[in-house]
């Protein structure tokens, strides 16, 4: 019997491989489960860097960062950025608060490079952030690539689902959804 596991951007390629060989595969097990490309990358650019940011600096786990929980930075992550930049640039609304909504505005350009598929913009926003070079073309390729709901929707196998509210990459109300 075979069963397929798999994380984040291979979720989305085991239930594609399961749904185009559906009697050789048993069930799937997913971690960190991707929805759609499109989707996920709206939310790390947004609320999963928010709550990367949270890890850093929110100390007393409120969903905001204030600025003397930014001064403090508890693991030392402001050591490793550029020298001067203060929580004013990530606090949008300058109410002095850092909260998902501010994220949400400082990443609404890049959502739009999504929506619009600016892949000068996207390729850009890729090579700063990726671990690994991708080749030519991956993106482009991936953000036309079908929804993991469109080949699980033709599955009559086990699936399960490992999800944690604090991923940073993919989101949990999709996989809530997709459930």
């Amino acid at each position: 019997q075979i069963f397929l596991h798999s994380m984040s951007e291979g979720t989305l390629l085991c239930a594609e491989t399961a749904a185009r060989i559906p009697k050789e595969i048993k069930g799937l097990v997913l971690a960190a489960v991707l929805t759609d490309m499109k989707a996920a990358m709206k939310f790390m650019m947004t609320d999963g860097v928010f709550e990367q940011h949270r890890g850093h600096w929110d100390a007393n786990r409120d969903g905001t960062i204030t600025t003397a929980e930014f001064d403090a930075d508890p693991r030392g992550i402001r050591k490793l950025m550029t020298s001067g930049i203060e929580l004013a640039r990530f606090d949008r609304t300058g109410d002095g608060v850092y909260t998902v909504e501010d994220a949400r505005m400082n990443g609404q350009p890049l959502v739009n490079a999504v929506d619009t598929q600016n892949m000068v913009v996207l390729g850009g926003w890729l090579k700063a952030v990726a671990m690994v070079d991708t080749p030519d073309g991956w993106l482009a390729d991936h953000l036309k690539h079908s929804s993991t709901e469109t080949f699980l929707s033709q599955l009559d196998m086990p699936v399960g689902f490992f999800q944690g509210e604090a991923d940073a990459l993919t989101p949990a109300s999709e996989v809530r959804a997709l459930e």
